[in-house]
């Protein structure tokens, strides 16, 4: 009950920890007075402690070694809520800088502040897919997380990349082959011509032929297991090799068969 002539206060109080950008509160008061409920309306803007432009840095395609020559340095912009320095990097990708450029700026909103950040990818970055965020400890008591994404790979890329060429099983008598696509894995790179050798048991039964199909381009690795092939399995590795001046590493293609009896 609210006597006439009475007042008072009606205090809400907002946990912002969970939310972010605009958000409308709408808190009902009932009571014994007229015009009851009276509607209260609440418009917040919740500015994170720290705000990363843009969300990810993304290197794209990236040959491996190449390092600064390779992927162009990134930079970010961080808004946080005051002038801030990053004490540790508590997490960063192997290959991956970071440094401040200048020092922060004012935003003009309260103590707000931002600054611009460098990332660089080095030519230490293994190859494979690079998605992982790099975490730094801050004199705001907050950690900075900031993503980053890049496709790191070799000179070379293989068709089927699964580096395993399975035959299965099948009966005597029948011809079977394999082949995997050799290209470069970047426009404008030229890739000598590998040579093949075959190691194992399957040396004994299968063949291996480098195909030509454009100069410096693309090539095929074909592998015939003939109909001559005797029962048996016959387990091995295709062995591809690349000039010594080329730097390009050999690589290794498991091979799988098995030839059965031929039923009747």
């Amino acid at each position: 009950p609210i006597p006439p002539g009475a007042h008072g206060t009606v205090i809400g109080t907002f946990n912002a920890d969970r939310k972010r950008g605009e958000k409308t509160t709408v808190i009902l008061v009932r009571g014994s007075f007229a015009n009851t409920p009276l509607r209260l309306e609440l418009h917040t803007i919740i500015r994170p402690i720290f705000d990363v432009k843009p969300e990810q840095v993304r290197f794209g395609d990236v040959l491996a070694g190449a390092g600064q020559s390779g992927a162009a340095p990134q930079e970010i912009e961080v808004t946080a809520r005051a002038p801030f320095e990053v004490m540790k990097w508590m997490r960063l990708p192997p290959g991956i800088m970071i440094e401040p450029i200048g020092a922060p700026v004012s935003t003009g909103f309260r103590e707000e502040s931002k600054r611009r950040f460098r990332i660089t990818l080095g030519a230490d970055a293994p190859e494979g897919v690079l998605s992982s965020s790099c975490i730094g400890a801050t004199s705001l008591n907050t950690n900075l997380e900031i993503m980053v994404m890049a496709n790191i790979t070799g000179p070379v890329r293989y068709n089927p990349n699964s580096a395993r060429l399975a035959f299965g099983i099948w009966d005597a008598g029948e011809e079977r082959s394999r082949s995997v696509d050799v290209e470069p894995s970047l426009a404008g790179l030229i890739l000598p011509a590998p040579t093949a050798t075959i190691e194992g048991d399957a040396a004994a039964v299968m063949k291996v032929e480098v195909q030509t199909v454009e100069a410096g381009k693309f090539y095929r690795v074909h592998v015939t297991i003939p109909a001559s092939a005797p029962p048996g399995s016959y387990p091995g590795l295709v062995r591809l090799k690349y000039p010594p001046a080329s730097g390009i590493a050999e690589k290794g293609l498991t091979l799988s068969a098995r030839v059965r009896e031929k039923r009747g």
